[in-house]
């Protein structure tokens, strides 16, 4: 067993039933899918799985460019169809922010899970036996996950605006176009 997770209860008999193990990996933009996004998700889910013996991975469900903010995802779709055919009972993800990036996206997103009948399992940080426990474990990560969230919207704001202030343009598209190449002559872009 990995340093620092928790036993389970499926961890300890030979003879347990198979646990059916859905993989969910989210990455906020399409530039994440590659080296660093979705492949290191995987990766760790792989290994976590590995290392119980009554757990199969059944399914991988990927959302890519997909916001943590929202709970309507294209592949959080199919997960809970999976779960309410059968084919699921557990849903595991590399960290917590993966189902959401605020207290009440990742709830909702459990609670969309539990309803369609799985339960939710974290590869970093281990949620443990379900219970009372569990629930405070899980409320504890979803409020460093929010902090996380809320700091980098911070740092992101900042950096605008002082790039605006130095007048560079802040993000987005800018409202130029450059009108004749060869002279670098720009024009608004209507």
């Amino acid at each position: 067993m990995q340093q620092g997770t928790a036993p389970r209860a499926d961890d300890k008999a030979e003879d347990t039933e198979t646990v059916a193990v859905a993989a969910y990996m989210r990455v906020s933009t399409a530039e994440q899918k590659g080296k660093y996004g979705i492949p290191a998700q995987a990766q760790a889910i792989r290994a976590f799985v590995a290392q119980r013996s009554s757990w199969r991975l059944a399914v991988a469900r990927e959302d890519m460019g997909e916001s943590g903010l929202t709970d309507s995802r294209p592949a959080l779709k199919a997960l809970l169809d999976d779960i309410s055919t059968g084919q699921v009972k557990l849903v595991l993800v590399h960290r917590l922010d993966r189902l959401g990036r605020t207290e009440a996206a990742i709830w909702r997103c459990i609670w969309q899970i539990e309803d369609a009948g799985a339960r939710v399992e974290c590869c970093a940080e281990p949620l443990g036996e379900p219970g009372l426990e569990w629930w405070l474990t899980v409320d504890r990560c979803a409020r460093e996950v929010e902090a996380d969230y809320r700091r980098i919207v911070s740092r992101t704001q900042s950096g605008r605006q002082l790039k605006a202030v130095d007048g560079g343009w802040p993000g987005g598209p800018p409202p130029l176009r450059l009108q004749d190449q060869r002279e670098g002559r720009l024009r608004l872009d209507s």
